[in-house]
């Protein structure tokens, strides 16, 4: 014995009996395995040699079953489409008047309308044009929502302003524009009344204007040459003595008590433009506030810039009905 890996091995070997041989732990026979006669050894099966047979009136077929030699067949007048028997003929509508569409039976005939009305496919429609009451004439280009052309009845007289004004874009606009009390002056900019001092800034930093009121800055700018301190920039110059630092310093911009800075100006606080009169302000200029003027009955459309009366509620229909039966 041979101590190995915990265990106690003899140091003799396994032995099979008779004529078989050692294979791991099994013992195999040297003889190879055999099928009864008449049948041969392939893929571990004993295959026939004789082909299956069939019935007289079946012949074997790829799955090693037996196939009829007769097709399947319907009964007249139907015909077997491979999986079902189906009629040569096509579905039939009861009603003598309908005819079918392929899915559905439908009336020969098509929708009548009233007289005086014509059927475009969906509606009847009026061989009368739409009538509007004396004064207004219909034009259907004009709509009376948003996005929309439905047609309205338009007055033939245009939209007036009051006396001193004009209609210019939807708006009665006066041809002065608003004005602010003495010394403060009008600026259309930013409709605001502004005075003549001009917001400063520290000595040596020049305004910079934002893209709105709020973003105004001063800004300053210092140089030194490298190396550069805390909070600068070194900008190279080209032959490499011509180097310095740039610092630059922001800053809100000041105007004289009073005052607020709008845009490069200084806007006074708490005086507000006016107009004379009803007039209000709009921007730069005195308009109107209650719009363009119109005839009794109609009023001023922004969207067609016209005085309408809106939607017609009769002398027009929309009928769609089938004849009955």
């Amino acid at each position: 014995m041979a101590l190995q890996d915990d265990y106690c091995l003899l140091s003799s070997v396994p032995q099979c009996p008779g004529s078989t041989i050692r294979s791991g732990s099994t013992c195999l026979t040297t003889s190879a395995a055999a099928c009864p006669s008449g049948s041969t050894l392939a893929e571990g099966k004993c295959i026939l040699s004789t082909a299956p047979s069939c019935p007289s009136n079946l012949i074997p077929g790829a799955k090693g079953d037996c196939l009829s030699l007769f097709l399947p067949g319907c009964d007249d007048p139907f015909i077997f489409s491979g999986s079902d028997c189906f009629s040569t003929s096509t579905p039939v509508c009861t009603d003598p008047q309908s005819a079918f569409d392929g899915s559905k039976c439908i009336l020969r005939n098509l929708p009548s309308c009233p007289d005086d009305t014509a059927f475009d496919g969906t509606r009847c429609i009026s061989f009368t044009p739409p009538q509007c009451p004396n004064g207004l004439i219909f034009d259907a280009s004009v709509g009376t929502g948003p996005g929309t052309a439905s047609g309205a009845c338009i007055s033939t007289e245009p939209p007036t302003c009051a006396s001193g004004t004009t209609l210019v874009s939807e708006k009665c606009k006066a041809a002065i524009p608003p004005t602010c009390p003495a010394p403060w002056q009008f600026d259309s900019a930013t409709s605001s009344c502004i005075s003549s001092v001009t917001p400063n800034c520290a000595a040596g930093s020049t305004l910079h204007q934002g893209t709105n009121p709020a973003e105004e800055t001063c800004i300053a700018v210092s140089t030194a040459k490298p190396p550069c301190p805390a909070g600068s920039t070194l900008h190279c110059g080209s032959n490499g003595q011509d180097d310095v630092c740039l610092t630059l310093s922001l800053s809100s911009p000041t105007c004289p008590q009073g005052l607020v800075v709008t845009g490069k100006k200084c806007a006074a606080v708490g005086q507000t433009p006016k107009c004379p009169g009803a007039l209000v302000v709009e921007g730069a200029d005195c308009v109107v506030a209650a719009g363009p003027r119109c005839a009794d009955g109609t009023s001023f459309d922004t969207a067609s810039g016209k005085c309408i009366m809106g939607l017609l509620g009769g002398g027009c229909f929309e009928l769609k009905y089938c004849p009955p039966r």
